[in-house]
């Protein structure tokens, strides 16, 4: 059961991890989904959501926003550079008005408006993050990419295909737990690998 703070401090929240062993999380207003301060209910409770009776619970950012030196940026701004320059030189302003949007929207997105961090639940009914619920029933499979420090995420693939896999930071949380516990309900892809593009898109900090 994941413990929380509510000290708030120039709006800044401190969020305690599971265990002393975890660092404790500053976090500002503005990164914290509301979530985050529902509590978790007792398994012999007998009235309260089902979703909040948490077998494990923690709270995750919605996707990792990787820290970038001056060196990244300096780089970056520079193939950026000579996209535009060849893009304008070849007469492709279809792509150079592409490239121009794409390298605004991640900066503003990526840069100032940060993932915000969100409770996950694991119960017996389901799994819960943030708000949205997901019954066991409407989970087709999980699998789980453990590689620390670079890569802890648990994958759930639901039954409605049109929707993407759902991507979950397990941040501290134990795998091979949570994995035993998951396999009573759904079907586990073992030996799952990731995406070369997303591999791609990770060691590039993209």
């Amino acid at each position: 059961m994941s413990k929380q703070t509510k000290i708030l401090k120039d709006k800044t929240y401190y969020i305690e991890g599971n265990d002393s062993e975890q660092p404790v999380k500053t976090l500002r207003e503005s990164e914290i989904h509301e979530s985050v301060f529902e509590e978790n209910l007792d398994a012999n409770q007998k009235e309260g959501d089902p979703y909040l009776k948490a077998v494990f619970s923690w709270i995750a950012p919605e996707y990792l926003q990787h820290p970038k030196s001056t060196t990244w940026w300096v780089m970056a701004g520079f193939i950026f550079l000579i996209a535009i320059i060849l893009e304008a030189v070849t007469g492709n302003w279809t792509m150079l008005l592409a490239t121009v949007t794409f390298a605004v929207v991640y900066y503003v997105v990526h840069e100032h408006a940060p993932p915000k961090h969100t409770k996950v639940v694991i119960s017996e009914m389901g799994i819960k993050v943030g708000h949205q619920k997901i019954p066991y029933s409407e989970i087709e499979s999980f699998w789980i990419l453990y590689d620390p420090p670079y890569l802890k995420r648990l994958n759930i693939r639901t039954k409605k295909s049109f929707f993407a896999d759902l991507v979950i930071e397990l941040e501290n949380e134990d795998p091979s737990e949570i994995k035993e516990f998951l396999s009573q309900y759904i079907i586990e892809i073992p030996d799952k690998k990731e995406h070369l593009t997303d591999t791609i898109l990770r060691i590039l900090k993209l």
